[in-house]
């Protein structure tokens, strides 16, 4: 597989994915990684539940995927 999620954890039904980040790793490279479709929005709605001001990622940041 060409990505490393880590848990998935249950919440009220609902599954929350979590993303380990890697040397190399940007919000437009996780959603390409991941097949989605509009990487502007999925880009977007990331950075609004990690409450991320930019598109910087750390190396072992661990981000929520809406």
């Amino acid at each position: 597989t060409p990505v490393r999620i880590n848990d998935k954890q249950q919440v009220s039904n609902s599954y929350e994915i979590y993303y380990k980040v890697f040397k190399g790793d940007n919000l437009w490279n996780i959603g390409y990684k991941l097949n989605v479709e509009n990487i502007s929005k999925f880009i977007f709605e990331v950075k609004k539940v990690n409450n991320l001001a930019e598109s910087r990622l750390s190396v072992d940041q661990i981000i929520k995927i809406p």
